[in-house]
């Protein structure tokens, strides 16, 4: 038995005047002394903290995260768990732990916004296709915060243009459609709500599986699940391109879900500003032209059945999946 594994043993049996915040405090405290902890002193101090963890208060996190920050060895759970947490607590192992890899660090950004993104972007080895990434959400919530600053009508009239709302879309379409006679581009009664198909996409892109981007895709644009292949395959990136914009995202949102889905393609700063140039130059006019016809061809070669396809193996539009909080 290892003499670090004793004495962080000890640690773990207080006794009963004890309290779990001087306990939660102590146990970090002794794991970073360890200049090589074993296994189970790993082990020992996840399950304690897990088990500490709701029971002390930001303070005491905060002190824990930054003994952690840079500390090598530190538990990826308890490091999670920080890093998920508020900026003011989560800041040092944002900015500094080695535990976070760049897929932990995106998906913290699309969990949280720009509030963790900040601070991410002070990482000294911070890729650079992130620190882009950043940089345009950034840039986002400038934007959002210049024009709620604005007196109104200018106000709500630049905040609708930035933040269209899924029944604003909805509606545009229709009126553009009416004076043509043809069907809406969207379902007047879509069945869920078209919110919460939206708020599906992102956490399916970020969760790798694409059959199941693919079946929320099918549902929020009201296409056949077979016609997304042709969005979503990486020859297809115009394609993604139109279907984002149509659906109002945000630049840097529409970014990450594209990067999710072709990592490949966006490795430089260079590949990154050339798809937000070719995004907001996009208009949602050219994105509804787009729709429009996207749809049309998708139909035709699928019969005439209007009932998106879902993948026969699955049923993966009821798969429990997380929130994505929307930025703005």
């Amino acid at each position: 038995m290892s003499q670090s594994a004793f004495d962080f043993r000890k640690i773990e049996n207080p006794s009963g005047s004890q309290r779990s915040e001087q306990l939660f405090r102590a146990s970090a405290s002794a794991f970073a002394s360890l200049t090589r902890p074993t296994k189970l002193d790993i082990q020992q101090f996840e399950e304690l903290s897990d088990a500490l963890y709701d029971r002390v208060s930001d303070e005491a996190k905060r002190y824990v995260a930054a003994i952690l920050a840079s500390n090598a060895h530190a538990p990826a759970a308890v490091i999670r768990r920080l890093a998920n947490e508020a900026p003011a607590i989560a800041a040092p192992v944002l900015a500094q732990s080695p535990a976070l890899a760049p897929a932990a660090l995106v998906a913290l950004i699309a969990r949280h916004g720009d509030g963790h993104a900040r601070v991410i972007a002070k990482r000294a080895d911070l890729d650079p296709a992130i620190r882009a990434l950043v940089a345009l959400l950034i840039r986002d919530a400038q934007t959002a915060e210049t024009v709620a600053a604005q007196p109104a009508p200018d106000a709500t009239a630049q905040k609708q243009r930035l933040v269209a709302s899924a029944d604003d879309v909805r509606t545009a379409l229709r009126a553009t459609m009416a004076s043509n006679k043809e069907p809406a581009i969207l379902p007047p009664n879509p069945a869920p709500s078209r919110e919460k198909l939206l708020a599906r996409l992102m956490p399916t892109a970020l969760s790798g599986r694409q059959d199941f981007f693919r079946t929320a895709l099918a549902d929020v644009l009201d296409v056949p699940f077979s016609a997304t292949a042709r969005i979503v395959e990486e020859n297809g990136a115009t394609n993604l391109l139109f279907a984002l914009r149509v659906l109002a995202y945000p630049v840097a949102e529409a970014f990450m879900i594209a990067a999710c889905l072709n990592p490949g393609r966006y490795l430089s700063t260079h590949t990154i500003h050339h798809f937000a140039e070719r995004y907001e130059a996009l208009t949602l006019q050219a994105a509804r032209d787009w729709l429009d016809d996207f749809r049309a061809s998708a139909f035709d070669e699928a019969g005439g059945d209007r009932t998106p396809a879902m993948p026969a193996a699955t049923d993966v539009a009821n798969q429990p999946l997380p929130l994505f909080r929307q930025a703005g």
